[in-house]
């Protein structure tokens, strides 16, 4: 889970929002963001801010308001609160977690707390305390660290959680509590500085993900008052970063990949050499249904263990076509992805595949294929299937399929159509392991013949 802590302040209400549609804004701008989570920082809010994530779609760590609790009757008022809290909030599908304590204020008998929390609500995480005095109980250990990023060392029945990082700040003039003696846990100058510095955080993340940190929390959703370290201003006029960058690096956090396949190996991103383009612009709608919108832009890196690299490159092909009308098999792994005359392969009419012989076990965590990208062609029924032996009886698993009447025979599948680009198509492969790889296609939507110019399987030896 990844997500800002989020105070709840407004400048003209304070912890009162202006209107129900400003509750519903900030949840919207944090999804577009890429965030899946908020921390709802020691603040309890109205019904319909929950109502709102619900419908929304956004998980929230819930925290108790916290007091000293210097006197008993302190004490006694606090449990009667945090107990009310759960009960009266029990129906809120979006909390997800309860957090009793913030960096140890007011904390006291921690453990019981905890106990009757599950008693009472056994179905949701409990986070005995964020940051700070960790009392051993519950489902996370969380800590603090400014800037950081840092984790906590991982433990058998408790997940490793970082509940507060980051604070980056910046005061955009004409949009502060005060002109003057703002503050941040960093302070920069700049929007480039400040998004440079964030995506710098994140980059430093990413590998301890892989580690096992399971949740981070970046402070703020938006400045409040004097502190300048939101996403947004205080005002919500603007969000203070670059979002496009923003938000492509916080959803490289959980590609639905890595995040368990590389078993806590160093990554890196993928050393991917793209042919030339033969056409610009987006293509066009060709009326084909389920078909995906172009991204608009050029794909995100692609992140798999340090070492890895195409297993592909001169293997062994063969085909259901094994006389090609055009070209002949090696060619789809012979490292030639350009889309000229005399460099792809053209298999007859009808449903027909290729199959690559890796020659030994890999784990495969990425498969990137070209059918013919000289035109934006979109090919049918693409399957995409690993497998344990030549005639795929063993271990057969299928990576990707959008053929939607089972015409291959594959079954029927429900990934999207897509246009051929020189990007070629990025499969994650979720770091399967096998040896052999067979991709199918039934013509497309220019004419009935299959063709390949290049596949690369992206592995390295399974141990």
């Amino acid at each position: 889970m990844y997500g800002p802590l989020d105070q709840g302040f407004w400048p003209d209400g304070l912890y009162t929002a202006p209107t129900d549609e400003a509750l519903r804004y900030d949840i919207e701008v944090l999804k577009k963001l890429g965030c899946n989570m908020m921390r709802k920082h020691v603040k309890v809010e109205p019904a319909r801010f929950y109502y709102w994530c619900d419908k929304l779609g956004l998980l929230v760590w819930q925290d108790m308001p916290n007091g000293s609790n210097d006197s008993d009757a302190d004490k006694k008022q606090f449990e009667l609160e945090l107990m009310r809290l759960v009960h009266s909030h029990y129906n809120y599908p979006s909390i997800v977690m309860w957090v009793p304590y913030n960096e140890g204020w007011g904390q006291f008998k921690t453990e019981d707390f905890v106990k009757n929390i599950k008693r009472d609500d056994p179905t949701r995480l409990v986070n005995n305390a964020s940051g700070w005095k960790d009392c051993g109980v519950g489902d996370v250990h969380d800590i603090h660290k400014y800037p950081g990023p840092k984790a906590p060392e991982n433990e058998p029945n408790c997940a490793a959680v970082l509940g507060e990082f980051g604070g980056l700040g910046l005061p955009v003039k004409g949009h502060t509590w005060q002109a003057k003696e703002n503050w941040g846990y960093r302070n920069l100058k700049t929007r480039q500085e400040l998004t440079d510095a964030y995506l710098d955080l994140l980059k430093k993340l990413r590998p301890m993900i892989k580690g096992g940190l399971s949740a981070a929390v970046y402070t703020q959703t938006t400045d409040v008052e004097i502190e300048v370290n939101g996403f947004m201003t205080y005002d919500r006029a603007m969000i203070k970063m670059d979002a496009e960058k923003i938000t492509e690096a916080n959803k490289n956090l959980y590609p639905p990949a890595n995040d368990v396949s590389t078993g806590g190996q160093e990554e890196a991103p993928l050393d991917i050499k793209l042919p030339r383009p033969q056409f610009e612009g987006t293509p066009q709608d060709r009326g084909v249904p389920f078909l995906q919108k172009p991204l608009g832009r050029p794909r995100p890196p692609f992140y798999a263990p340090v070492g890895t690299k195409n297993v592909a490159l001169g293997k062994p092909v063969t085909s259901t076509d094994d006389e090609p009308v055009i070209g002949e098999l090696e060619m789809v792994t012979d490292g030639d992805k350009e889309a000229a005359d005399g460099s792809h392969v053209e298999l007859g009419l009808f449903p027909q595949s290729v199959t690559i012989d890796l020659g030994a076990r890999y784990n495969i965590y990425a498969i990137l294929f070209w059918h013919y990208h000289k035109q934006a062609h979109i090919y049918y029924d693409v399957v995409v299937q690993v497998a344990d032996d030549p005639d795929f009886f063993t271990n057969v698993r299928t990576l990707f399929n959008n053929d939607r009447d089972n015409s291959a025979g594959q079954g029927i599948g429900r990934d999207l159509h897509y246009t051929e680009t020189h990007e070629g198509k990025l499969i994650d492969a979720k770091g399967v392991q096998a040896r052999y790889v067979r991709l199918y296609s039934n013509g497309s939507n220019y004419d009935d013949y299959n063709h390949y110019i290049e596949v690369e399987v992206f592995g390295k030896p399974a141990g």
